[in-house]
């Protein structure tokens, strides 16, 4: 598994925290705003993974759905579950 380091700076020309994120090749500098948007991000891709594999598992082993029936019942719920955050954002942005 590849690692990604995240460390925190201080950025000398803007007086401000900075996030860093380096990978191998690359690196990313953020404000702190932006990086608590990013780990909002991850932690939030790392639920919806979760819900995922559990919904696999349960499609294939307590309802004895094919695995690509399974997978049909998850891209639906995917869809289903991007449009329930869409309603969530624009009903926030509204607020």
């Amino acid at each position: 598994m590849s690692k990604l380091w995240v460390r925190s700076l201080y950025g000398r020309q803007s007086q401000k925290g900075i996030v860093e994120l380096r990978h191998q090749d690359w690196s990313l500098q953020l404000d702190t705003d932006e990086a608590r948007q990013v780990a909002l991000q991850i932690l939030e891709c790392a639920e919806a993974a979760d819900q995922d594999g559990f919904l696999m598992s349960f499609t294939i082993e307590a309802l004895n759905l094919t695995e690509a029936q399974g997978a049909d019942l998850l891209t639906a719920y995917r869809k289903w579950r991007i449009a329930q955050l869409a309603k969530r954002l624009a009903k926030e942005a509204n607020t």
